[in-house]
Protein backbone atom coordinates (compact mmCIF):
# COMPACT_ATOMS: atom_id res chain seq x y z
CA UNK A 1 0.00 0.00 0.00
CA UNK A 2 1.18 3.47 -0.78
CA UNK A 3 0.54 6.73 1.45
CA UNK A 4 1.88 9.78 1.45
CA UNK A 5 4.02 9.96 4.07
CA UNK A 6 5.73 7.22 6.37
CA UNK A 7 7.57 8.28 9.67
CA UNK A 8 9.76 4.94 10.62
CA UNK A 9 10.82 3.59 13.68
CA UNK A 10 9.95 6.41 16.07
CA UNK A 11 8.66 6.04 19.73
CA UNK A 12 5.10 6.43 19.59
CA UNK A 13 3.22 7.73 22.57
CA UNK A 14 -0.30 7.54 21.57
CA UNK A 15 -1.93 8.55 24.99
CA UNK A 16 -4.61 5.64 25.48
CA UNK A 17 -1.61 3.13 25.47
CA UNK A 18 1.95 2.13 26.09
CA UNK A 19 4.46 4.19 23.83
CA UNK A 20 5.61 1.63 21.31
CA UNK A 21 8.10 1.63 18.41
CA UNK A 22 6.02 1.78 15.46
CA UNK A 23 5.92 2.91 11.68
CA UNK A 24 3.13 5.97 11.25
CA UNK A 25 1.57 6.14 7.97
CA UNK A 26 -0.12 9.45 6.86
CA UNK A 27 -2.51 9.58 3.74
CA UNK A 28 -4.58 12.99 2.34
CA UNK A 29 -3.30 14.58 5.90
CA UNK A 30 -4.77 11.82 8.23
CA UNK A 31 -2.83 9.18 10.10
CA UNK A 32 -4.38 5.90 8.08
CA UNK A 33 -2.20 2.99 9.41
CA UNK A 34 0.06 2.65 12.85
CA UNK A 35 1.73 -1.21 13.04
CA UNK A 36 4.80 -1.89 11.38
CA UNK A 37 4.09 -3.84 7.54
CA UNK A 38 7.05 -4.47 5.09
CA UNK A 39 4.87 -3.55 1.82
CA UNK A 40 4.24 0.18 3.40
CA UNK A 41 5.65 2.37 0.99
CA UNK A 42 5.08 6.44 0.41
CA UNK A 43 6.05 9.03 -1.49
CA UNK A 44 7.78 11.11 1.33
CA UNK A 45 9.65 8.44 4.15
CA UNK A 46 11.04 10.31 7.77
CA UNK A 47 13.19 7.76 9.43
CA UNK A 48 12.12 8.65 12.96
CA UNK A 49 14.65 6.35 14.70
CA UNK A 50 15.63 7.96 18.31
CA UNK A 51 12.38 10.27 18.46
CA UNK A 52 9.30 10.81 20.08
CA UNK A 53 6.04 11.18 18.36
CA UNK A 54 2.67 11.53 19.86
CA UNK A 55 -0.64 13.42 18.67
CA UNK A 56 -1.14 16.82 18.70
CA UNK A 57 -1.83 18.66 22.17
CA UNK A 58 -5.00 20.46 22.89
CA UNK A 59 -4.19 23.65 25.19
CA UNK A 60 -6.91 23.94 27.58
CA UNK A 61 -5.88 27.68 28.60
CA UNK A 62 -4.49 29.77 25.86
CA UNK A 63 -4.10 33.12 25.19
CA UNK A 64 -3.88 33.22 21.59
CA UNK A 65 -7.20 35.10 19.88
CA UNK A 66 -5.13 38.25 18.41
CA UNK A 67 -1.85 35.99 17.30
CA UNK A 68 -3.21 34.65 14.56
CA UNK A 69 -3.58 38.15 13.30
CA UNK A 70 0.00 39.04 13.00
CA UNK A 71 1.71 35.35 13.36
CA UNK A 72 -0.50 33.00 11.67
CA UNK A 73 2.66 30.46 12.16
CA UNK A 74 1.97 30.53 15.64
CA UNK A 75 5.40 29.24 16.15
CA UNK A 76 5.64 29.79 20.22
CA UNK A 77 2.42 26.98 20.08
CA UNK A 78 3.33 24.69 16.83
CA UNK A 79 6.80 24.40 18.50
CA UNK A 80 5.90 22.83 21.87
CA UNK A 81 3.54 20.37 19.67
CA UNK A 82 -0.09 22.20 20.47
CA UNK A 83 -2.35 21.88 17.36
CA UNK A 84 -5.43 22.62 19.28
CA UNK A 85 -6.17 25.86 21.93
CA UNK A 86 -9.05 26.68 23.54
CA UNK A 87 -8.90 30.67 23.14
CA UNK A 88 -10.40 33.31 25.41
CA UNK A 89 -11.09 31.28 28.21
CA UNK A 90 -11.14 33.89 31.06
CA UNK A 91 -14.16 35.51 29.25
CA UNK A 92 -12.05 38.83 27.85
CA UNK A 93 -11.52 37.71 24.57
CA UNK A 94 -11.49 40.19 21.30
CA UNK A 95 -15.16 39.19 20.56
CA UNK A 96 -17.90 40.39 20.86
CA UNK A 97 -16.89 43.81 21.04
CA UNK A 98 -18.14 47.05 19.93
CA UNK A 99 -15.91 49.34 17.76
CA UNK A 100 -15.45 52.16 20.34
CA UNK A 101 -14.67 49.50 23.35
CA UNK A 102 -11.70 47.68 20.93
CA UNK A 103 -8.74 49.91 22.01
CA UNK A 104 -9.56 49.36 25.56
CA UNK A 105 -10.02 45.63 25.44
CA UNK A 106 -6.68 45.55 22.86
CA UNK A 107 -4.64 47.54 25.87
CA UNK A 108 -5.97 44.82 28.22
CA UNK A 109 -5.09 41.82 25.76
CA UNK A 110 -2.10 42.70 24.45
CA UNK A 111 0.40 42.39 27.31
CA UNK A 112 -1.31 38.82 27.72
CA UNK A 113 -1.75 37.89 23.97
CA UNK A 114 0.19 39.95 21.40
CA UNK A 115 -0.82 43.12 20.18
CA UNK A 116 -3.41 41.59 17.45
CA UNK A 117 -4.97 44.33 14.76
CA UNK A 118 -5.08 48.05 15.36
CA UNK A 119 -8.48 48.21 14.66
CA UNK A 120 -11.76 44.94 14.40
CA UNK A 121 -12.76 44.17 11.62
CA UNK A 122 -15.52 42.20 13.71
CA UNK A 123 -18.14 43.32 16.54
CA UNK A 124 -19.46 39.95 16.57
CA UNK A 125 -18.79 36.09 17.45
CA UNK A 126 -19.28 35.21 13.46
CA UNK A 127 -17.72 38.03 12.34
CA UNK A 128 -14.37 37.45 15.06
CA UNK A 129 -14.19 33.56 13.63
CA UNK A 130 -14.60 34.16 9.95
CA UNK A 131 -11.78 37.05 10.70
CA UNK A 132 -9.89 34.21 12.49
CA UNK A 133 -9.92 31.69 9.42
CA UNK A 134 -9.39 33.99 7.50
CA UNK A 135 -6.12 34.41 9.07
CA UNK A 136 -5.11 30.52 8.56
CA UNK A 137 -3.73 29.76 11.86
CA UNK A 138 -1.09 27.10 12.40
CA UNK A 139 -3.23 25.90 14.95
CA UNK A 140 -6.87 24.62 15.45
CA UNK A 141 -8.32 27.42 17.61
CA UNK A 142 -11.87 26.47 19.59
CA UNK A 143 -13.58 30.19 20.73
CA UNK A 144 -14.74 30.94 23.69
CA UNK A 145 -17.17 33.71 23.72
CA UNK A 146 -15.91 36.37 25.78
CA UNK A 147 -17.58 39.19 28.20
CA UNK A 148 -19.88 41.70 25.98
CA UNK A 149 -18.67 45.36 26.90
CA UNK A 150 -22.74 46.04 26.71
CA UNK A 151 -24.16 46.15 30.06
CA UNK A 152 -26.45 42.91 30.98
CA UNK A 153 -30.36 43.75 31.79
CA UNK A 154 -30.86 43.47 34.94
CA UNK A 155 -32.92 40.75 35.25
CA UNK A 156 -30.09 38.05 33.65
CA UNK A 157 -27.70 39.51 36.22
CA UNK A 158 -30.48 38.68 38.71
CA UNK A 159 -30.94 35.33 37.45
CA UNK A 160 -26.96 34.02 37.10
CA UNK A 161 -26.82 35.32 40.48
CA UNK A 162 -29.34 33.27 42.11
CA UNK A 163 -28.22 30.17 39.96
CA UNK A 164 -24.85 30.68 41.19
CA UNK A 165 -25.75 30.96 44.75
CA UNK A 166 -28.22 27.43 44.10
CA UNK A 167 -25.43 25.64 42.87
CA UNK A 168 -22.70 26.73 45.59
CA UNK A 169 -25.42 25.72 48.36
CA UNK A 170 -25.91 22.24 46.42
CA UNK A 171 -22.71 21.67 45.96
CA UNK A 172 -23.02 21.00 42.23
Amino acid sequence: MTFDLLITGAQVYPGDSPPAVVDVAVADGVIAAVGHDDRWEAREVIEGRGLILCPGFIDLHAHSGLRPFVDPLLSPKTGQGFTTELIGPDGLGPSPLSREAWPTRLAYLAPIEGHGPDQASWTSMDEYLAALQEARPATNPVASVGHTDRPLPPWYIGYRLQKSRRTVNLGE
